[in-house]
């Protein structure tokens, strides 16, 4: 039976110095050979065998075999990974936890975020089409106001020539929940939609602001949008379409059965910034050139 010197090919009173040497030879040499014939089961009984010699003669646990002699990574990178990955298969639960919360802290953030960017929710409802995306559309009426800098824009598009199908019906549901649960602040829309939507209480009454603001530019030239139902009247939303704030904006006009577009702007009920949805009102107003024909919403 050889011993562990004559396995390395050495002579028995050998240095371990030259054991160093003569070991790390013959593992270069084996790593050569398997990297271009690939690994046979010889190889792997003559590197168990040249590595337990090697250990034996240096006083290293048996424990040292390499699993994988040919692989890229080197064996101590591959024993701290190993570690490391008992570690965290200890803990798999608690880290899964930490992960789930840090995602749900950043959407939160994220959102936290958006809603201070925001300063107005604006949304489009009726016959109207976006004509490039939203983000131009935002920046455009950023551009044209003193009032607002970063509105948020949605659009909610019907026309004489929707079907009413699962999407459409989908569709208004989301706009219906956006305007109880106070997600829309202001809306510009055709008369159809106000119709609709007029006696469930969704927008402010308007009489105080057009008095306080009868002076103002442009209010003499806005007509109201007159809501009378039996023994209620009010004014709870402005016919703008005589403004010229819109125009130039990438927005186009759908068919809903009349001739001339109609907009038709309200400041939603459950909004937390009618005062600066008002503001922007009134900005919009200052544009107006002629006085309009007046609307009443039966």
């Amino acid at each position: 039976m050889k011993s562990n010197y004559e396995k390395l090919g050495l002579p028995e009173d050998a240095p371990k110095s030259l054991v160093e040497k003569k070991y790390s030879s013959l593992m270069k040499q084996f790593k050569n050979r398997t990297d271009e014939f690939g690994v046979m089961e010889s190889d792997v009984e003559y590197y168990e065998e040249i590595t337990g010699a090697y250990n034996d003669i240096m006083g290293f646990n048996h424990n040292s075999y390499d699993d994988n002699p040919t692989s890229v990574i080197p064996r101590p990178v591959r024993m701290a990974w190993g570690k490391v990955a008992t570690v965290l298969d200890s803990y798999k639960l608690a880290i899964m936890i930490i992960i789930v919360l840090a995602i749900t802290g950043y959407f939160i953030f994220m959102q936290v975020r958006n809603n201070k960017k925001e300063d107005i929710s604006i949304k489009f409802a009726g016959a109207y089409a976006l004509e490039t995306i939203a983000s131009d559309m935002e920046k455009e009426i950023g551009n044209k106001s003193n009032v607002v800098s970063e509105p948020a824009v949605t659009f909610y598009t019907i026309d004489v020539n929707t079907h009413f199908n699962l999407a459409s019906t989908t569709e208004a549901t989301q706009f219906l929940g956006q305007l109880t649960y106070g997600q829309i602040d202001l809306m510009i829309m055709d008369i159809e939609v106000y119709n609709a939507y007029i006696d469930k209480g969704f927008f402010i009454e308007l009489s105080d602001f057009l008095e306080n603001n009868k002076n103002n530019p442009g209010f003499d030239k806005i007509l109201p949008v007159v809501y009378t139902v039996e023994d209620r009247s009010g004014i709870y939303a402005l016919d703008v379409s005589n403004c010229t704030f819109f125009e130039d904006l990438p927005l186009s006009y759908l068919d809903n059965g009349h001739e001339e577009k109609q907009m038709i702007i309200a400041v939603c009920m459950q909004s937390k910034r009618q005062e600066l949805s008002l503001n922007l009102v009134s900005e919009i107003i200052s544009t107006a050139k002629e006085v309009v024909t007046p609307t009443i919403a039966p």
